[in-house]
């Protein structure tokens, strides 16, 4: 992982494999989304080789890149709002941030009822 000069907390972005992993026509794609995962979503790889009952994606980018996960996990998927990609005055981007949290916790809350 590359990290700020000075700093071990900070990743700094590798944009080659950022455009790599963004273009599935290129060769090096596959991997370049796996280095990117294996830097950024490393807590991910912690889970390699465990068994779930279910994968949870909550936005369309997460659900065809990554993480892949094998197994007999069932997949689900529900897109939310992505609050990042948001633009507009930072009481307006705070706004969505939270009606997207109180999104996400409604959803996991009626899952997890569903469930037990």
């Amino acid at each position: 992982m590359h990290t700020l000069p000075g700093s071990s907390q900070f990743p700094t972005t590798r944009w080659t494999l950022v455009v790599a992993a963004g273009d599935p026509h290129r060769k090096e794609a596959r991997s370049a989304i796996v280095s990117l995962c294996e830097d950024y979503w490393y807590p991910l790889y912690e889970f390699d080789g465990q068994q779930f009952d279910y994968v949870i994606t909550v936005c369309d980018n997460a659900r065809e890149t990554c993480p892949v996960f094998f197994g007999k996990a069932e997949k689900l998927h529900r897109d939310f709002e992505d609050p990042a990609a948001v633009t507009g005055s930072e009481e307006q981007r705070l706004a969505v941030f939270r009606r997207v949290r109180d999104q996400l916790r409604a959803y996991l809350c009626d899952f997890s009822n569903g469930v037990a």
